[in-house]
């Protein structure tokens, strides 16, 4: 990579910590908080599929045990870094032991993506990378607990100089290429103290947790789009934003193109040459991963489009990027979801099936 490292904090809305629990315990007294006007900004947009959402007092009974959860992880977040990721790596091969449903996929795509392997060395690398599914539980409480200061203390920034210089630049709308991790929100979290950055998100069933992740997300986040409103990310763009997006799930055949993935085709969501028809938008990589004890936020060199390429040569060429840094860091990538489940000839790859209680 070229440029030295540098540090570009992102000004987000600060909120003392009495109105932040005052607006999630859905107390609604005086003038809006700057963070109360956000939130309201994200849930009420005209037109959004966030219209009609609300957020609910988070301090009923029924939650009780979601808040339990949330102090256990804010005690663990209090210990030492090499403590932390200790605890993590234990957690991670016991969540492994209770869930044989998504142990079995990841060990599925790891049989794809990595064939040469032999049988130990596979399981090697599964074990690896159950351990680190746990010390991302535990990373998600750092980005939700720690402050800026010491998560800057843990972490370092590279960035490609062009591409840095595209960031930087209020009116160029940029669309930051990113993939899913085991440490994706507190890679988030840091992203968010170096380059300012809008991201796309997409609800979660339980709605303690979505609302309780959409509000720290919100801290490091420029603005939060969810992933089905179209209208509310080109303007995003057109205003010269830099938007987040995580392109590596199976979203289906209908908003995809199939381009190979680890050797085998897998359907890869074809958004970014129509952002770039519609708002001009660059296409810049960047990734997120732990290395030891610390952690790294990468900004890759801008890839640029070619004359006459198709959106599956587009694909092939991004897929490509990301194979060759997950081959870096293999048990740090989220290999809990189906990412082969809709093949291109219209048939389903068998992953096992959740048992339903």
């Amino acid at each position: 990579m070229g440029g030295e490292p540098e540090t570009v904090c992102c000004n987000t809305a600060r909120v003392s910590d009495k109105n932040r629990a005052a607006i999630f315990m859905g107390a609604r007294r005086g003038p809006p908080t700057p963070y109360q006007f956000h939130l309201e900004r994200l849930t009420h947009h005209k037109g959004s599929p966030l219209q009609e959402e609300h957020t609910p007092p988070l301090a009923r009974p029924r939650y009780l045990g979601h808040w339990l959860l949330c102090g256990l992880l804010w005690l663990i977040v209090q210990l030492p870094q090499a403590a932390r990721m200790t605890t993590g790596g234990w957690l991670g091969r016991l969540f492994f032991r209770l869930t044989p449903y998504r142990r079995t996929i990841s060990a599925a795509n790891l049989a794809i993506a990595f064939p040469e392997l032999d049988t130990a060395a596979r399981q090697k690398l599964l074990t690896a990378h159950a351990e680190s599914v746990g010390r991302g539980i535990i990373e998600t409480g750092m980005a939700w607990f720690l402050s800026e200061k010491r998560l800057l203390a843990l972490s370092r920034f590279e960035a490609d100089p062009a591409a840095l210089a595209l960031l930087r630049d209020p009116h160029t709308p940029v669309v930051l290429v990113g993939s899913h991790s085991t440490l994706m929100e507190l890679g988030v979290r840091l992203l968010g103290l170096y380059v300012k950055a809008g991201g796309m998100y997409r609800p979660l069933n339980d709605p303690f947790f979505h609302h309780w992740i959409r509000h720290h997300r919100a801290r490091a986040a420029t603005e939060l789009i969810h992933y089905k409103d179209m209208r509310h990310t080109l303007r995003f763009l057109h205003a010269g934003g830099n938007l987040w997006y995580a392109l590596d799930q199976d979203m289906g055949p209908r908003v995809s193109v199939f381009a190979p993935f680890f050797g085998l085709d897998a359907a890869s969501v074809n958004i970014l040459p129509k952002l770039r028809e519609r708002t001009g938008a660059h296409w810049v990589p960047v990734y997120m991963w732990r290395e030891g004890n610390r952690y790294i936020v990468r900004v890759a060199a801008e890839i640029k489009l070619e004359e006459g390429e198709t959106d599956t040569d587009v694909m092939r060429r991004v897929n490509a990027a990301y194979e060759a840094e997950i081959r870096r860091h293999p048990e740090q990538y989220y290999w809990l979801h189906r990412r082969y489940k809709n093949r291109p000839d219209g048939s389903r790859y068998p992953y096992p099936e959740r048992r339903r209680r």
